[in-house]
């Protein structure tokens, strides 16, 4: 169901792992760098996780209230913080 049908829809897919790929590249080679260790790495990764629950939120509302039809994301506090739990490692 919500496989792309198209090659246009499947072309966004494409653009999307390319620039995941870009951005792993990027990260393994800043490894490279004097300061940036592999620790540095995982913890910077793992943050990302609170931006990405908020952003998605915010999104949700957004597409909602310009009348799209979504399943709205709700995280509770104890998602909130299992999450900031989780980032600081």
């Amino acid at each position: 169901q919500n496989f792309p049908r198209r090659p246009s829809d499947l072309w966004v897919y494409m653009k999307l792992s390319a620039v995941v790929y870009g951005a792993t590249a990027c990260a393994t080679k800043s490894l490279q760098y004097e300061g940036v260790t592999y620790v540095t790495k995982v913890v910077f990764k793992s943050a990302k996780l609170i931006p990405t629950m908020i952003v998605g939120v915010i999104l949700d509302a957004r597409a909602e209230k310009a009348g799209r039809i979504v399943q709205r994301r709700e995280y509770g506090i104890w998602q909130y913080t299992s999450a900031f739990l989780l980032c600081l490692g």
